[in-house]
């Protein structure tokens, strides 16, 4: 499935080009169009999340949101392309952008949180990656593997002592039954959350410095105009 993110990407990029600076925080839930393409980007705080992107036979039936409670994520409801009730399998690979607004390097994690339940001979997978780049040829998290009923990855600081300015996120999510069989698998809520580090605050030498610089330029300033 991976193999045709890279079109879907591009245009994603230049379809978030546009939405970008007429968007801000944002309540309302988004859809992905046709093209795989998310119809919607939005801003919270300091972090920026777009070019989502949907490849799969039922993106339509995916949409996302901002999480609740002002926490820096996205949240997504992939069950009308994912859910089985009965013998099946169905694959929607999504993707999105985060980074910070102003380019600091303030990322510095990142968690999974999900709402999985299987029975019988019903299983919900998802092969996370998290990435510096959108052709994820420079891996933060190299594909990982995670299973079972509400699935997550902990917030456990993989990104080590790296902080990031901009990250890409990847799940191939998967839903089976296994045919001839009775089982259930369902994912109706999937939320993903990056943390970060606190803004640097100048210490007191440099505001010395700072200070002593202003007042020197006040000094010049008046002996001008004299």
């Amino acid at each position: 499935m991976r193999s045709n993110l890279k079109t879907i990407l591009a245009a994603a990029a230049v379809a978030v080009s546009a939405a970008f600076f007429c968007l801000g925080t944002a309540q309302a839930s988004y859809t992905f169009g046709a093209n795989g393409i998310g119809t919607g980007t939005f801003t919270i705080g300091d972090k920026t999340f777009d070019s989502f992107s949907c490849t799969g036979s039922n993106c339509a039936g995916v949409f996302y949101d901002p999480m609740a409670g002002g926490a820096f994520g996205a949240r997504f409801n992939p069950g009308a392309a994912l859910n089985l009730f009965g013998p099946g399998s169905n694959d929607v690979l999504l993707g999105f952008h985060v980074s910070t607004t102003d380019g600091s390097f303030r990322i510095a994690d990142f968690f999974l949180t999900s709402n999985a339940f299987a029975s019988g001979t019903g299983v919900v997978g998802d092969l996370l990656e998290v990435c510096a780049d959108a052709a994820c040829t420079i891996p933060i998290l190299t594909a990982t593997f995670m299973s079972g009923n509400g699935f997550s990855f902990p917030d456990t600081a993989f990104f080590g002592n790296a902080h990031y300015n901009s990250v890409w996120i990847f799940d191939d999510l998967t839903t089976d039954v296994a045919a001839g069989s009775t089982g259930i698998a369902t994912l109706s809520r999937l939320d993903k959350a990056v943390t970060q580090v606190p803004r640097q605050v100048p210490e007191p030498a440099s505001l010395l410095l700072v200070g002593a610089a202003l007042v020197g330029l006040g000094f010049v300033r008046r002996r001008r105009l004299n």
